[in-house]
């Protein structure tokens, strides 16, 4: 791990030199993960995103001199390099994620009728993108989550659990969940369709962590 970090820090900043010596111009880049696919992407300032199957990152390489901006469908795990003069900054349907050096996740499929953003350490501001009013506005703290409705609207904060974040090391993770957490999770996952409609009133809870085995195993 030791050597894995001094190398990501190493070609973080050997490629932050090049760009600025050789004054490359930015270009758009989309990367795509499949089904059953994790992807981990190291932007040129030593960012790195952890894709979820089933999601799409456009990202301008390397980074214009004012902002960083990330747009994705699906979901994505962010540790974020700092740089105080260019905030970074997650859209997603009409939700923006702003941090200047921290740690989060943010999950926001094309067919769910939620966007959920949750915060590992550092600071977010949370705020829809289409308005600049404070009641449209959410700072988290470690520890907590943004959940917001798409259909109506509405936004809850609520905690999380740390463990949470295990997935970007392909980890799938439950603590005392409902039905309806699970189906969600394994749908997401591994990209299929659950039903339980006989099971629908049950009350029914698991906890158990799977490190990325196939889905006939969990």
């Amino acid at each position: 791990m030791k050597i894995a970090a001094i190398f990501i820090i190493a070609f973080g900043v050997t490629m932050f030199f090049y760009f600025h010596k050789n004054n490359i111009s930015s270009r758009q880049y989309v990367y795509i993960t499949t089904s059953q696919e994790h992807k981990r992407i190291l932007l040129s300032d030593s960012s790195v995103i952890f894709m979820s199957p089933n999601s799409i990152v456009h990202v301008m390489q390397p980074f214009p001199k004012n902002k960083r901006d990330i747009e994705l469908s699906g979901e994505a795990f962010f540790e974020v390099a700092k740089d105080a003069s260019r905030p970074f900054t997650v859209i997603t349907n009409n939700i923006r994620t702003t941090a200047l050096g921290t740690s989060f996740k943010v999950t926001s499929f094309p067919n769910k009728n939620s966007i959920n953003v949750a915060l590992s350490y550092g600071k977010v501001l949370v705020q829809n993108k289409y308005s600049d009013t404070k009641t449209d506005s959410f700072y988290l703290a470690p520890g907590e989550t943004i959940r917001y409705d798409k259909v109506n609207h509405l936004v809850e904060k609520t905690n999380v659990n740390e463990k949470q974040f295990n997935y970007k090391d392909n980890v799938l993770y439950f603590k005392d969940a409902g039905l309806k957490e699970v189906a969600d999770k394994l749908e997401e996952f591994y990209n299929v369709k659950v039903e339980y409609k006989s099971l629908q009133n049950a009350d029914w809870r698991v906890s158990g962590e799977f490190d990325y085995q196939p889905l006939e195993i969990v």
